[in-house]
Order: C-alpha cells, then structure tokens, then sequence
C-alpha cells in the first residue's frame, strides 16, 4: 500500500500502525525504489500473516520521515508498533531483511535503529 496524503501526526502514524511492518521510505525522483518495492512485496507475501509493507513518500510525509530518521531515500525501516526497531539505507539485500525480520518475529523488539547501510 502506497501513501501519499497530508495529515496530523497522529493521521500519520496511524499509516504505519501496528504489528510488524516494513515501511518503505521513497520519492518521486529516486529511481531505486522500483526494486526495493518488489522486494518488500515478495517478503509481505513470504511473511504473509506476521509482516505487512508500506510505502512512503518522504516528501508528503516529511514530519513522518523525520520521526523515523530518514535523512536518505530509499529506506527501509522494520516497525513494531509504531517503534523503530531497524533500519537499512539503500538497497539491502534478501538476506538482510529476512534476518532482521526473522530475529524480531522471534525474539520482540531490539534496541531502536541500529541503522544499517546497504552500502
């Protein structure tokens, strides 16, 4: 599900929500994202029931961006309820996904942004 209105911060943070999510952060002009959105579709559909995705774009939601430390697109960003729990810039691969993904189903909640670099 793609995002792209105004709204409060509380209209904002309710785009996130609960349970687990990955949040994709974009723009307009990154030409990155296109992969990056499949990506996050084949694991929504791997992790189908536990993990839900949500594309966001950074210039309708900058108040959103900024609560979620987002100073580059695209990025990821592994949601609890609402916290930060990961977060990888760039483009991260299949792998390192599952892996965070896989360790939060297991085991809860992580110290918040560890902040990965796809780099």
């Amino acid at each position: 599900m793609e995002m792209t209105d105004t709204g409060s911060d509380e209209q904002q943070l309710a785009l996130v929500g609960s349970g687990v999510v990955l949040v994709e952060f974009w723009a307009p002009w990154c030409d990155a994202p296109q992969a990056l959105a499949l990506l996050a579709e084949e694991l929504a559909e791997e992790y189908r029931g536990k993990l839900r995705t949500q594309r966001i774009n950074v210039e309708e939601y900058p108040v959103l961006a900024a609560r979620y430390h987002v100073h580059a697109v695209p990025t990821l960003a592994l949601v609890e309820d609402g916290q930060l729990v990961d977060q990888f810039v760039g483009f991260a691969s299949r792998e390192k996904l599952q892996g965070a993904i896989d360790w939060l189903l297991a085991h809860g909640k992580r110290a918040s942004g560890s902040g990965h670099s796809a780099s």
